[in-house]
């Protein structure tokens, strides 16, 4: 086989054509270089079919040995930050990857996890499955945004809700020295400033910037 294989395979993982795909990694299944090839876009084949979405090529290129956890691309996502982000936020691709050990706390260019843009895509139930998994729910950006503080960015009062009911906590501080509180009173997001007020209650006062 040529090394037009690689390019091949990439253009079936974006189609999702399970049956040209199996036949290419059939025909080359003892040589991993073409599975690991980036396409002009810097992705391997299985970061392209979990950007697609297209469950079961990711599937078959993980029994033909794929690395679940290359990062790659232009903003050095590995593929369970595709799934999430551009995959539709497939809660069932996802699962596929981390059952074959996705790193849940790999971070992209930004130091974003895949669990930021779960929160982003505002998905509870995406959310609470990468949580239940073992994702950092305090874990911090290059920028020092934990994801709670991405969700109170955002405005989102149900992400927001949904992160203080499963143990995030407010007193994380990004590069600048802000918590989400102070955040969401930059921001003028008032409903969220009372949720997180009435989440602390009386410790609210004691978390004024330095």
């Amino acid at each position: 086989m040529s090394a037009a294989t690689a390019p091949l395979l990439s253009a079936a993982a974006e189609s999702g054509d399970v049956s040209a795909v199996r036949t290419l990694l059939q025909e080359r299944y003892n040589h991993p270089y073409y599975i690991e090839t980036i396409n002009s876009q810097g992705e391997t084949p299985l970061m392209t079919a979990s950007r697609c979405g297209h469950i079961e090529v990711a599937r078959l290129l993980l029994d033909h040995g794929a690395d679940v956890n290359a990062q790659r691309g232009f903003d050095h996502f590995t593929p369970l930050h595709f799934a999430i982000q551009r995959g539709g936020g497939d809660q069932a691709l996802a699962e596929l990857l981390i059952s074959r050990g996705a790193r849940l706390n790999a971070g992209d260019d930004e130091g974003f996890r895949p669990l930021t843009y779960a929160i982003w895509k505002r998905d509870g139930s995406l959310v609470r499955m990468l949580l239940a998994r073992g994702a950092g729910i305090d874990e911090q950006d290059r920028s020092g945004f934990s994801v709670l503080c991405r969700a109170v960015q955002d405005g989102s009062e149900d992400m927001v809700r949904l992160l203080l009911e499963l143990g995030a906590r407010v007193d994380v501080r990004n590069r600048l020295g802000k918590t989400a509180l102070d955040i969401a009173e930059e921001e003028k997001h008032e409903g969220i400033v009372k949720m997180i007020r009435d989440h602390m209650g009386d410790d609210a006062n004691d978390l004024a910037e330095p």
